[in-house]
């Protein structure tokens, strides 16, 4: 196999970077500039109507008690402060988001270069940018996430039965803020792989995860009791019954309609990781084998090195024109950074001799690799927030490389250095070049690309006459189409009255106060059986029907520049839509419902027998 020997971080590196002070309050001040714009129907509206509802009245929003805890904590922020709305959730972000920043260097400051944290941190908050900004479940994951490989490392290595203890209680929160965290007791293999370094006895690592363990049960425990005090155990259960039942998809749903089913998610994220490997091996021999026929040529024609020079001025020109034209976009960024982290970080696993570095980034790939499990979208809605560890490791590494580093592949096999392909002016240039285009994507997709608002922010002037919208700009087009529906809504619905806001516009709910229908204030989530059957629940436990708020366009995917842009694809006709629409139509005919306004985007219909 081939192995490195392991670089050093150097004592003059300790000297660079900037105050660190300084520095968390840059990152504070950038997350802040940017949480002003973008109105997004969907994501938004799920979460902040489940903070809403979750004391009022938790049943209307069974379906997101998988994410309690958030949910507790995003529903006690709005208690505290009502008149927050959409601008204050976004603010309780950037204050989660900046104690992710300062725990973590203060962290790893210790084991990785401060310079060269503060580079990696800094490109991972770029990378940050067409991510939903408000809190929710999974960026609170990602400190919850960070705190658990604290707590484990030093219970570990500073052998502190208190600090295993705690990293079983973080886990089991971490697990009643987004369900799918349960996968986060995992981390067990960390203790027995740090007692295979340390050569442990059986008895002291079977110590270590019986008390990483009682951690997670005791907090369990408690937690469900706090449920049951609170009235919402039953509706913890329900939601995880609901969870199961989209989990295993009925043989009537088509394919292109399976998100959810335990196999689909698997397949999306091994596949995923599958491309990300792919990406991350393509750049790095990419970058070798140009400086290596660089050098090559170099030598025997001298002149060609001007060539080569300006060769390198076209592809960086190239792939940042493919930057601007939708090409390269975050999500490329996003694949080479866990690509890169899933090859050299298993490579320093493998083959480094520090066993602290190791003993971190095993902590920092399980999470790389488990976090993102239980999304539909695998890797490209939650590894963004997967990285905190991992990646600052594998970058010091990176960036501490230099072309004298040592390669084998077996003791009896002469080394070769680093300077067989590369020389050191080369890494440091291509290192410049790859920062440099990171930070330009990323600063683009943050300019352009806002969560679900596809738009340029010069643009975003505008905001929706709504007291829980305040301080949020859109663009004219979209504050208008929603103010249209606000002011026509307010003549059927007021707060607390149950609405079924179908199928992706739950932030309907959230602007006007209203109570979800379905238990569940995005429907599209639900597949067509569990959409009927969650319809027979609410019509039984209500007297009064619905109105209902519809959307008629799409308002996600490629529509998510909607209205400068809208698809003209039949929105009720589309794959995606068929199955469960069908069952809303046998709804609206069997109760009678006629339409009483619409515009572009919605329209609102009401039953026969309704007296407005």
């Amino acid at each position: 196999m081939l192995q490195p020997i392991a670089v050093k971080n150097q004592s003059r590196f300790a000297k660079f970077g900037i105050n660190s002070n300084f520095f968390f309050l840059l990152l504070f001040c950038y997350q802040t500039i940017v949480i002003f714009q973008g109105i997004d129907l969907a994501d938004t509206g799920f979460y902040g109507t489940f903070y809403q509802q979750i004391f009022n009245d938790p049943q209307s929003v069974t379906y997101c008690f998988m994410f309690w805890l958030s949910g507790i904590i995003g529903g006690l922020f709005l208690k505290i402060l009502p008149f927050a709305g959409l601008l204050g959730l976004r603010m309780l972000w950037v204050v989660v988001f900046t104690i992710i920043i300062i725990v973590t260097y203060r962290f790893l400051k210790n084991y990785i270069s401060p310079g060269y944290l503060q580079i990696s941190l800094f490109l991972l908050t770029l990378n940050l940018n067409n991510d939903p900004k408000e809190f929710y479940y999974n960026n609170f994951s990602s400190l919850l996430y960070v705190i658990t490989a604290i707590l484990l490392f030093n219970g570990l290595k500073n052998k502190q039965p208190f600090a295993l203890f705690g990293s079983g209680v973080i886990i089991s929160l971490n697990m009643f803020n987004r369900f799918p965290n349960l996968l986060g007791i995992g981390l067990a293999m960390a203790i027995i792989y740090y007692g295979y370094l340390e050569k442990e006895t059986v008895k002291s690592i079977i110590n270590n995860i019986l008390v990483f363990f009682a951690g997670f049960i005791v907090t369990t425990l408690i937690v469900l009791l706090v449920m049951e005090l609170l009235g919402h155990l039953q509706i913890y259960l329900d939601a995880l019954k609901i969870l199961a039942g989209i989990g295993k998809r009925p043989v009537q749903v088509k394919p292109n309609q399976d998100f959810y089913s335990i196999s689909k998610m698997i397949k999306t994220i091994i596949h995923h990781w599958v491309v990300a490997v792919i990406m991350g091996a393509i750049l790095i021999f990419s970058v070798l084998a140009f400086y290596f026929f660089e050098n090559k040529f170099k030598k025997l024609v001298p002149w060609i090195g001007i060539l080569f020079s300006f060769l390198k001025i076209v592809i960086i020109a190239v792939l940042a024109i493919l930057v601007v034209k939708g090409v390269i976009t975050n999500l490329t960024v996003l694949y080479l950074i866990t690509g890169i982290c899933l090859i050299v970080g298993f490579a320093m696993i493998i083959f480094d001799s520090d066993k602290d570095i190791n003993l971190l980034l095993f902590i920092g790939i399980f999470i790389l690799l488990v976090h993102p499990m239980g999304s539909s979208e695998g890797i490209e809605t939650v590894e963004i927030y997967s990285l905190w560890i991992a990646f600052p490791i594998v970058a010091d590494r990176i960036i501490a490389i230099s072309s004298g580093t040592i390669f084998t592949f077996k003791d009896y096999i002469k080394p070769f250095r680093m300077y067989h392909f590369i020389q050191d002016n080369q890494l440091a240039e291509a290192r410049k070049i790859i920062v440099a285009l990171t930070i330009f994507a990323s600063l683009y997709y943050t300019y352009d690309y806002p969560h679900s608002d596809m738009e340029n922010r010069a643009a975003m002037r505008y905001s929706v006459d709504n007291k829980n919208m305040k301080g949020v700009y859109t663009t004219k087009e979209r504050a208008e189409e929603i103010n249209q529906l606000l002011e026509a809504s307010s003549k059927y619905v007021k707060a607390n009255d149950r609405v079924l806001a179908y199928d992706c516009v739950p932030i309907f709910h959230f602007m006007t106060e209203t109570i979800p229908y379905t238990r569940n204030p995005w429907p599209w989530l639900y597949q067509s059986n569990t959409f009927k059957k969650e319809l027979d629940i609410a019509v039984g436990n209500n007297k009064h029907l619905p109105v209902i708020v519809m959307q008629t366009a799409l308002t996600l995917g490629n529509g998510k520049n909607w209205p400068i842009k809208k698809i003209t694809q039949d929105y009720l006709k589309l794959p995606i839509n068929i199955d469960r629409n069908e069952i809303l139509e046998d709804f609206i005919n069997e109760h009678k419902y006629h339409e009483v306004w619409s515009n572009d985007y919605f329209k609102i219909l009401i039953p026969d027998n309704v007296v407005i």
